[in-house]
């Protein structure tokens, strides 16, 4: 008897172009459980999606953006929770400083953001998001208006764009959720430290008399 093919999608296919990208994004996030980031091919995505591979790059670019967009899914309770902590009342300092600790916790608590963010995963992770704009996207102008409305009030040096402070901060943000487990208070003291020393208003410059 021959063999019949399994249905395209499975028995049921997707409805609609943000319903076949979400369910490509959770095969892939069971293939990086199953495989590691590393290993796991567009093959093995579509394989699990019970789709061709053809069908994959219908939806995305590439193997990267799959990731980027796997990233973005995981990570969206994480960035509205950041959200949420910037625009609320206290220093700017303050609620920067909650935000990156958060983000850190967020990954900690989640075993899948722990495995993107792990060593082993992290440089491709990190680097397929930016690759593909994601996070620049999603991010960047929301953190670069916290910062320029922080600057207008005087919480922060001025000699520096705001979109160029906000680039490196969401850099600082990606080293802290890939450095290994470390306590809390001490994560916020060399916060402190160093990057709120950072970003902080420079005194006058005094002139030599």
């Amino acid at each position: 008897m021959a063999r019949t093919r399994p249905a395209r999608w499975g028995d049921h296919a997707p409805t609609t172009e943000d319903e076949a990208r979400e369910r490509i994004l959770l095969a892939a996030m069971r293939c990086y459980l199953r495989h590691g980031v590393a290993r796991t091919t567009v093959e093995d995505i579509a394989r699990e999606a019970l789709i061709h591979r053809t069908t994959v790059y219908a939806y995305f670019r590439s193997r990267d953006e799959v990731l980027a967009g796997v990233v973005l899914l995981e990570a969206r309770g994480l960035m509205a929770a950041s959200d949420r902590i910037m625009s609320g009342d206290g220093r700017f300092e303050d609620r920067l400083v909650d935000a990156f600790l958060a983000a850190r916790r967020a990954v900690a608590q989640s075993p899948f953001l722990s495995l993107l963010f792990d060593r082993d995963n992290a440089a491709q992770t990190v680097g397929a998001a930016y690759a593909s704009g994601v996070i620049q996207q999603r991010t960047l102008p929301t953190l670069t208006g916290y910062i320029a409305t922080a600057q207008e009030n005087g919480e922060l040096r001025d000699d520096v764009g705001a979109p160029a402070m906000a680039r490196w901060l969401l850099r600082v943000q990606n080293m802290l959720m890939t450095d290994p487990p470390e306590d809390s208070d001490a994560v916020e003291a060399t916060l402190r430290m160093f990057v709120v020393a950072s970003i902080a208003p420079r005194p006058p410059h005094r002139s030599a008399t």
